[in-house]
């Protein structure tokens, strides 16, 4: 089993030091991605960190990572960035 550590009364793991899945946190996990989370995430991911839009989105910061690395390798990731900044400003 992975190591693990306690810190702010949450469980992360020791070898690269993400949020372990906790339904509370996580109540998107395995659920379809919407469109406007994908805009959200896309928009706000050169801004926060990776494990913040991951909580305020309900997912883990692994599937928000994969994510990102998928929609850059479709070539899908600098449109919903453009997305963003038209609904929410640059």
């Amino acid at each position: 089993m992975t190591e693990r550590y306690i810190k702010d009364g949450h469980i992360y793991t020791k070898s690269n030091g993400r949020l372990v899945y906790t339904p509370a946190l996580h109540h998107n996990r395995y659920k379809p991605w919407k469109v406007n989370d994908l805009i959200y995430l896309c928009g706000m991911y050169e801004e926060m960190k990776c494990k913040d839009i991951a909580l305020c989105l309900g997912r883990t910061e692994g599937s928000c990572c994969d994510k990102v690395a998928k929609l850059r390798v479709k070539g899908e990731f600098e449109s919903f960035v453009r997305r963003f900044k038209e609904k929410y400003g640059d």
